[in-house]
């Protein structure tokens, strides 16, 4: 996955398109300076930008027609040249303003054929948190208490974020059991986990033996009957990103719950 900067793309396709004020009547330095600064913005967005490799042959050989023949202009109009610079003449300039003009075509093609998206807001959601860092929507503290719970939980804002809502509810799932198991070690003053590590037998564990705070079994039991039995049959599944977004408060306050006690059973710091 590659983040696009909307605004890099604005900014070099301004500098490319420079060479279309390339003048006859403008002195060697000014048509010089020109085509430069278009020259460097070809250069890089072709052969040297997060771009590079999605674009094909032909816009490659197009760019290396172009660049070519900007360098002998450019060495041309250079104004430390044995000449002192040369001014580049109407029929020159015509020619390289030809030769971009076919360029630019190949490019927009080109760009046309990348695929683009543009992710909407989700529930009011921060897209860039969502994408690069989804614990942040997740109880304070989840990362250094359960870290093996962090990739899913990361994994499965993201899915919301590009509306894949049944993949979210498993990351999601996945991440909440990846807690439950610590709390078990707690709840438990760390007995042997359940042999069967799923959530039904996890909860029937604690039930039985009496182990956890009877709000957060409460939240739990409810997480299970109603959000995860009915997604672990193959026939159904998520259908709405809103319905993920559900599914995501529940597991935040059933992790919630969970990570309160955790934290409650660590000694406090010694002061020394």
């Amino acid at each position: 996955m590659q983040n696009i900067d909307l605004a890099y793309l604005v900014n070099i396709g301004a500098r490319i398109r420079t060479l279309l004020q390339l003048d006859s009547k403008s002195a060697p330095t000014s048509q010089w300076a020109t085509i430069t600064v278009s020259r460097e913005a070809i250069e890089e967005l072709v052969f040297r930008s997060v771009y590079s490799s999605y674009f094909n042959g032909p816009l490659q050989a197009s760019a290396t027609k172009l660049l070519s023949e900007l360098d002998v202009k450019l060495n041309k109009a250079w104004p430390e040249n044995e000449n002192a610079g040369s001014q580049l003449n109407e029929f020159e300039t015509g020619q390289i303003i030809a030769r971009f003009n076919r360029f630019e075509a190949v490019l927009e093609s080109e760009l046309q054929g990348i695929g683009g998206y543009l992710v909407t807001k989700k529930s009011g959601f921060e897209i860039t948190s969502m994408v690069a860092n989804g614990t942040v929507f997740f109880p304070k503290g989840i990362a250094e208490a359960i870290p093996e719970a962090v990739d899913d939980l990361n994994q499965a804002m993201r899915c919301i974020a590009f509306e894949l809502p049944t993949a979210a509810g498993f990351h999601l799932h996945r991440a909440n059991e990846a807690v439950l198991r610590r709390y078990w070690d707690t709840a438990s003053a760390g007995q042997d986990r359940p042999k069967k590590a799923n959530m039904g037998v996890y909860l029937a564990a604690l039930k039985k033996e009496g182990f956890g705070k009877q709000p957060t079994l409460d939240q739990l039991k409810s997480l299970k009957d109603f959000h995860r039995n009915p997604l672990m049959h193959p026939e159904q599944s998520l259908e709405t990103v809103d319905d993920a977004v559900d599914l995501m408060a529940a597991i935040r306050c059933s992790i919630g719950y969970m990570l309160q006690e955790i934290s409650a059973s660590k000694p406090a710091p010694t002061v020394s």
